[in-house]
Order: C-alpha cells, then sequence, then structure tokens
C-alpha cells in the first residue's frame, strides 16, 4: 500500500483534534501549542501539523500517487483557506510504501509555489471545521454542480483577494468573484430583461426591417443587433440584483450600486479618492457580501460552525 504524507502550513487547530475526509487525514504537530503562539504572533509560514492521504490500491506508481497526493491536498487547500482566512498549503509531498505495517520512504518530491498571508480571521468555528468540509468537499467535488454555480472559481478567487491589500488590487479579485456567481445564476435562469420574450421578438424583428430599409452595412447591423442583445440580457448588475434576491439578501442591493460605482472608476482607469468613496469601508462589505453568498451556494450558512459576525445583517459586523 502506498501512503503521501505532507507537512499543513498555517492552519488552525485550536480546539480541533482532527480534519478527516475519505482517504485523507489532517492532524496538528506534536508542538502544536507552541506553533499556535508564533503563529499568533508573527506572520511567519508555519508546518502546523501532517496531512495523511491513503492512495487507492490502484495506483501502484509512485509518481502517480504522489500526483493523485497533490491533487487531493490542493482541492482541500482552497476549502481550508477559505474557512480560515489564510493561505493554507502543503509541502514536500513523500510518499510511503507500507508492508506488513513496516513503512519505507520512497520519494519525496517538492515544488515552488507562491504562497499568501500566514494569519487570518475565521468564518468557520474551529470546532466544526471537519463537518463543514465533510458537507461541502463532496458538493465542491460534484463537477456539475461546480459548472452550475461557479462556486469553487469563487472561491478561489476570493482567497486570492485575502492575499492583497491595496483597494485597487483587491477590489477587482472580489468583484469577479461576485460576477462568477451572478453569471452561473443567470446562464441557469435565464430570464429576459424589461420586456417578456414574444415583446423582444417583435422589437427585433422591427429593428431588422428598419435596418434594411435605412440599408445599413451587415457589419454595423449586427453590432446594432449585438448590442440589443445585452439589453435582452441585462447588465452585470441586473444579474446580480436577480441573484442576491434568489439568496434572500436583496437588502444589499442599494450596497452593489455603490460597489459597482468604485468597480467601474477602477477599471477604466480613474484614481480613487479613498476618504470620499470609503473604499476601504465598500472592500469589507464586499468581501462579506461574498462570504454569505458563498456560504448560502453551498448551503451551509445556517449551520452553528459558522462565525456568528457573518450572520448579521450589517456587512461591517465583527462579532
Amino acid at each position: 500500500m502506498l501512503q503521501v504524507e505532507s507537512n499543513v502550513y498555517n492552519m488552525d487547530f485550536w480546539m480541533l483534534r482532527k480534519v478527516e475526509y475519505r482517504d485523507l487525514k489532517i492532524s496538528p504537530s506534536e508542538n502544536y501549542r507552541e506553533l499556535h503562539e508564533r503563529l499568533r504572533r508573527t506572520k511567519e509560514h508555519l508546518p502546523t501539523g501532517t496531512a495523511i492521504v491513503t492512495i487507492p490500491s490502484t495506483i501502484t506508481d509512485v509518481d502517480e500517487a504522489i500526483k493523485y497526493a497533490q491533487e487531493r491536498l490542493n482541492f482541500i487547500s482552497h476549502i481550508l483557506s477559505f474557512a480560515q482566512g489564510r493561505d493554507i498549503y502543503f509541502m514536500p509531498y513523500v510518499c510511503y510504501e507500507i508492508v506488513n505495517d513496516v513503512k519505507k520512504e520512497i520519494k519525496t518530491l517538492w515544488s515552488s509555489i507562491r504562497v499568501g498571508k500566514a494569519r487570518g480571521g475565521k468564518l468557520i468555528y474551529s470546532e466544526g471545521l471537519e463537518r463543514f468540509v465533510n458537507m461541502v468537499a463532496p458538493k465542491l467535488e460534484n463537477e456539475e454542480f461546480v459548472e452550475k454555480t461557479g462556486i469553487m472559481y469563487a472561491i478561489q478567487w476570493y482567497n486570492e483577494a485575502q492575499n492583497l491589500t491595496v483597494p485597487e488590487i483587491k477590489f477587482p479579485a472580489l468583484w469577479i468573484s461576485l460576477e462568477i456567481l451572478a453569471n452561473a445564476y443567470y446562464k441557469q435562469h435565464r430570464e429576459d430583461f424589461l420586456l417578456k420574450a414574444d415583446e423582444w421578438r417583435r422589437l427585433i424583428k422591427k429593428i431588422r426591417e428598419t435596418l434594411d430599409q435605412m440599408e445599413i452595412n451587415s457589419q454595423t447591423k449586427n453590432r446594432i443587433l449585438s448590442q440589443i442583445g445585452r439589453i435582452r440580457e441585462g447588465s452585470i448588475t441586473d444579474k446580480i440584483s436577480r441573484l442576491l434576491d434568489e439568496y434572500d439578501l436583496s437588502q444589499y442591493f442599494e450596497d452593489v450600486r455603490k460597489i459597482k460605482k468604485i468597480r467601474d472608476d477602477i477599471f477604466h482607469g480613474r484614481r480613487l479618492n479613498h476618504s470620499e468613496v470609503n473604499s476601504f469601508e465598500n472592500m469589507r462589505k464586499l468581501e462579506r457580501l461574498l462570504e454569505k453568498l458563498i456560504l448560502k451556494v453551498l448551503d451551509v450558512y445556517d449551520e452553528d460552525f459558522v462565525h456568528s459576525a457573518i450572520k448579521r445583517d450589517s456587512l461591517l459586523a465583527v462579532s
């Protein structure tokens, strides 16, 4: 039997003995209490625990075993990083062969990676982390669910944003995460904007006839009809509004309108007046709105392991 072990960096095990999911088990280091204090005081990246991946019996090649473990740990790292608000990663990958309870090291793989911040605020209480993982991981392994909701891509962009501090850089990453969720929702719940479907068909027919009468060239005609198609689909703000309605978060639509203005200024190269537009405050609001949405899409928002501040009405709540 093959087994791959790896150090897990920056994971907080306070009030947590382990996280176990299918063929994966993550446990704290023996000296975790000491490491915990260093993790709280410094910004060091510290190996706080060990992950063990049991390799399926169908895999006998060492390189394939390490590749399998890398994929499993990379997957779980997205979930853990989101839950604990920090960059949680694994390194190195050590493959062992186990025969008659005797463990023999076969190969070790190190690889270069870019790391983010080592500490941050938790979204999921430690005592509920294993339950959180076991509730959301199966959904995130479901390709159809991921494709329909865009949830894994949204989590990845959210996680990436946690490693950024400058508003002009962090804001776009958070906004992209929101757009991913809104566009994915719209794709699954297509709905004409402003007019009914038959009204749109009649209008487009009239416009085509008018363009033909005006002898507009085909290239210009196609561009005009394309713009009308975008109006029919609705703007990204319209799509976000529908997404918020779906998850009972419509009370935050006015916040989204203000946030969209800041997004437009950044994307179009206009310099932000941070005090005038409250960019840091609005960035925090966008961050919290995303946390609410992601947890609702994963259907765990009402679970008791979710930090109480996330469930507050205020997007700026801290407790």
